[in-house]
């Protein structure tokens, strides 16, 4: 008998016998099942596996702890271990997410608590793999027209992915075949609200008879408001940070649609108030301003609204910050992580201690910046949401960079990325765009660099916001000059001044402190002549 492995919603590894056996670290768990994955593996591959935020050398001396670990608390593991490569004797463990046979097998997600990449693709592939098991047993069930075992099968599907708009699709057809219309036009309505709520996306499953099947532009979104603006309300209450993340004009015109269509004072349509507040100071659209929420503001905390009075002192920390009151933008941002820190939303504590960090390195406090994101990134475990831990990913790129840890801030973008797109957060994929442009200019790639900074500028302010358009426009400047295209470089900064005078906005110390080498350079290249001449082009194109 072989000693057995259990990932599958936990973490257990039991002897011939049955009996458990305890590891000691986390680690050793994964580094057991990458192994037992792929039987052999190169030691700097597995290292960068298990532990991928840790340098090379510090990854394989905890690679080395761990195999130590592994050896002395499993009898007659067998292992081989040489200076290049580490191999493992599969037969001598068996593993329940490589013996799954079906969708019955499935006993909850791989792994679960764990963020390395490596676990979430096998995570992602497990879960669409048992959902398809059951998808393929209720399609056999709908063929022999057994319609209480097909509704059985996809519940089992629906239980491993709520979400899945494939199992949801074959569920509405099920209650449509049976004659229940209804019960599929409600299913329908309760799959796409669910997905909207989660993923700020929009789901395709629709009964065959839903009649707004014929109007493909509307969004799930506004069908839930045409249907009922209160329960618009709630869900834009509910899903803050899927609608932040989201391109900021479409999430204005939709908080703004929304509060029109709903007027009752209640405390869902204060926050979602406030949420279009926080949007508008992000946009900072030219004829918006924050007067009303510095009221609400007071109200919010005289009431004891912490949440609400948060979201509020955020978005007045972020209007300061765009008009460079910086002493104003930390003391709205403090009063904003302290109104979170009386709420028990840990997401919302950390979301506004990130914020905190951002405010203090564009005023020009970067060692209490590095502070809080050191903190940041010890508490992301214990409440942070998928969308925060890249917002961080993003946060921790400036030290890196100026660390010459060039590989972690590589793989960081590289994850940010693929968290943003799997959320469908199309404010955040141009920062990762503008993180990929410092990363090239720190390895000296400027051609590579200018590429991103011009696939920033494409998307426009509508989506990323203007603070995104003025530091990718400085950004190109400086590549421009790193280039030798040095009128260019004066030609696009003369348009970021006109776009900055436009939205009322100014650099922050920290912009400030990026652009002056650039500055200089272009001054001392240009004669006055040319100067004045690219100034003039690149004021009139804003």
């Amino acid at each position: 008998m072989t000693m057995r492995l259990n990932l599958l919603g936990r973490r257990e590894l039991l002897d011939q016998h049955g009996q458990p056996i305890t590891l000691t670290s986390r680690s050793c768990f994964l580094l057991l099942a990458v192994l037992l994955s792929v039987g052999e593996i190169e030691r700097g591959a597995l290292a960068g596996t298990v532990w991928p935020e840790s340098g090379s050398r510090p990854a394989r001396n905890s690679l080395r702890n761990a195999l130590s670990v592994l050896k002395s608390a499993i009898p007659g593991l067998e292992l081989e271990v040489t200076d290049d490569r580490v191999a493992i004797d599969r037969a001598a463990i068996s593993a329940d997410w490589l013996t799954m046979a079906s969708h019955l097998d499935y006993g909850g997600d791989f792994l679960p608590g764990f963020k390395q990449d490596w676990v979430i693709d096998q995570r992602l592939s497990l879960r669409a793999w048992a959902v398809a098991s059951a998808v393929t047993d209720a399609e056999e069930a709908i063929r022999r027209n057994d319609l209480a075992a097909a509704r059985d099968l996809l519940e089992r599907g629906s239980t491993i992915d709520p979400l899945d708009e494939e199992v949801a699709t074959l569920k509405v057809r099920c209650m449509e075949t049976a004659g229940d219309r209804l019960g599929a036009l409600t299913m329908a309505d309760s799959h796409r609200a669910s997905v909207l709520k989660e993923f700020g996306t929009v789901s395709a499953v629709r009964p065959a008879a839903d009649p707004i099947a014929t109007h493909p532009m509307l969004t799930a979104a506004e069908w839930i408001l045409d249907r009922s603006p209160a329960e618009a309300i709630s869900m834009l209450a509910a899903t803050p940070s899927q609608w932040l993340a989201m391109p900021i004009q479409p999430a204005v015109d939709f908080h703004q649609r929304a509060l029109h269509a709903y007027a009752s004072d209640t405390s869902d349509r204060r926050m979602v108030a406030a949420q279009s507040v926080y949007l508008r100071a992000l946009a900072r659209a030219p004829g918006t301003d924050a007067e009303d929420a510095a009221p609400a503001l007071v109200r919010a905390i005289a009431d004891s609204e912490h949440a609400l009075a948060a979201r509020l002192a955020g978005a007045l920390g972020y209007w300061a910050l765009s008009e460079g009151e910086f002493r104003s933008a930390v003391r709205h941002t403090q009063c904003a992580l302290s109104c979170a820190e009386r709420t028990s939303q840990q997401p919302l504590v950390l979301e506004f201690r990130l914020q905190m960090g951002v405010i203090l390195q564009h005023s020009g406090c970067a060692e209490h910046s590095a502070e809080i994101a050191e903190s940041v990134s010890r508490d992301l475990d214990k409440g942070g949401s998928e969308l925060l831990f890249a917002s961080h990913l993003l946060y921790e790129l400036v030290s890196l960079l100026e660390a010459k840890n060039f590989e972690r801030a590589a793989k960081n973008l590289a994850r940010a990325r693929r968290i943003f797109s799997a959320h469908e957060a199309g404010r955040m994929l141009p920062w990762v765009s503008l993180g990929d442009s410092q990363l090239h200019e720190a390895v000296g790639d400027y051609c590579t660099a200018k590429a991103s900074l011009l696939e920033v500028r494409a998307v426009g302010p509508q989506v990323g916001g203007q603070a995104l358009m003025g530091m990718a426009d400085d950004r190109l400047a400086m590549m421009d000059c790193h280039l030798g295209e040095y009128s260019e470089a004066a030609k696009t900064l003369a348009g970021a001044a006109a776009f900055r005078r436009k939205r009322g906005t100014v650099r922050s110390v920290y912009e400030r402190a990026q652009m002056r080498p650039t500055v200089k350079k272009i001054k001392e290249s240009l004669s006055e002549m040319d100067l004045r001449r690219a100034v003039a082009l690149g004021s009139n194109a804003n």
